[in-house]
């Protein structure tokens, strides 16, 4: 009998308790992948007092690269680079973050057949390091890895390393696939698009009054929740309530934000909350907006579409290949306040166009089979490939 195939989950972020958000895509990922493959995951440590209690059946190695307290580069909401953004002292870590990586990356490496990075920054680091490990990569690229390396010199040279070195890359979306094998046509043939799944289950919509929409995501720039919150006060209070789930460095300049244009007692600021709870969030909403300058293939848009609630969110890669605008959502222009106040306020007013549209996409989920098993069974065959144990995946 074969062994199952040994693969090191190497990402930036990753669920390290039970109420974590960050990562929690990846975790449901390798969680899916137990059916095929024994994995590893190695990730950073937190600045939490309490023990690592990480959920699903997977081994965890969080490893540390700081004093315990000093630890907030990564496991924070939006990933590294926001965390940089927001705490430019944080940029003192970053060399003993990299040793620390590197070196529990060629320690548990040993015991791979494969190593699977997440984001261009974790291939990059596996690609660089690869002649002393001599294990094939995946890279799977994610967020806007693509994107942010068109305008960045840096971005772009990191980008480059890790799709060179990899057997294999894997985007999330059809639409990044595309715009990597145009930049890289010397690449593109090991390129896969392999898309995420979800897990949620159909709700009824509530009740009205009162309206309400329902932001879920990092408080960081690129999630546009600035132009979101304009975008719902020139609606006035015909809008209703307007929920914002989750944490970042923008949170307060937010709440400052909806002070000034006269929304703060409806606009409500919820925090993270375990992933679990998500699901709640979007239940008790007409509408789910996604204002995002830039994306991967955000879940949470997957979880509302099979959830039954109404989407609005920004014509951007990663949407446009998974909703189809006037069909089974709204989209408007990234960054326009008006376009995006206009599609909301046609979402939330026309409810027989609401109720149309979820069941168009909820229908489309089904259709498509966007399930973490079947996300699984593609990895896997693209890691059995890498590893020598089966013919490439398509």
């Amino acid at each position: 009998m074969t062994e199952p195939l040994r693969v090191l989950v190497l990402s930036t972020s990753y669920p390290l308790r039970p109420a974590s958000s960050c990562g929690v895509f990846v975790r449901r990922l390798v969680d899916a992948l137990g059916a095929h493959c024994a994995a590893t995951v190695l990730c950073p440590a937190d600045d939490a007092d309490e023990p690592v209690r990480a959920t699903g059946a997977a081994r965890l190695v969080a490893f540390r690269y700081a004093p315990r307290r000093w630890q907030g580069l990564a496991q924070s909401p939006g990933g590294v680079l926001p965390a940089l953004r927001a705490q430019p002292a944080l940029f003192a870590l970053l060399p003993c973050f990299l040793v620390a990586l590197s070196w529990s990356l060629l320690r548990l490496a040993r015991r791979a057949d494969v190593i699977h990075a997440n984001w261009a920054i974790s291939g990059a680091l596996a690609g660089l390091l690869q002649p002393l490990h001599r294990r094939p990569i995946v890279v799977t690229l994610r967020g806007d890895d693509v994107t942010v390396a068109a305008r960045s010199g840096l971005h772009r040279r990191l980008l480059r390393l890790a799709v060179t070195r990899a057997s294999a890359v894997v985007c999330v979306a059809e639409t990044m696939a595309q715009h990597l094998r145009a930049a890289m046509p010397d690449c593109a043939a090991k390129v896969r698009v392999v898309l995420n799944g979800v897990d949620a289950q159909f709700h009824a919509e509530p009740p009205v009054p009162p309206l309400r929409s329902v932001f879920v995501g990092s408080l960081i720039p690129r999630k546009g929740v600035d132009l979101l919150v304009q975008a719902f006060a020139r609606l006035g209070e015909p809008a209703g309530l307007l929920r914002l789930v989750g944490d970042g460095p923008e949170r307060e300049r937010l709440e400052a934000l909806a002070q000034t244009l006269g929304v703060r007692d409806r606009v409500e600021f919820i925090g993270q909350v375990a992933p679990e709870q998500v699901a709640g969030h979007l239940a008790a909403s007409q509408v789910f907006v996604l204002p995002s300058h830039s994306e991967g293939r955000p879940n949470v848009l997957l979880e509302a579409m099979a959830g039954g609630t109404a989407v609005v969110a920004t014509r951007i890669a990663g949407v446009v290949d998974t909703l189809a605008d006037g069909e089974q959502g709204w989209l408007c222009e990234p960054g326009d306040v008006d376009s995006l106040s206009t599609a909301l306020g046609d979402a939330l007013q026309r409810r027989a166009e609401r109720l149309r549209r979820v069941a168009a996409a909820r229908r489309r989920v089904e259709a498509e089979g966007w399930t973490w098993p079947a996300a699984a069974q593609r990895y896997a065959d693209v890691f059995a490939a890498a590893a020598g144990r089966a013919g490439v995946a398509s």
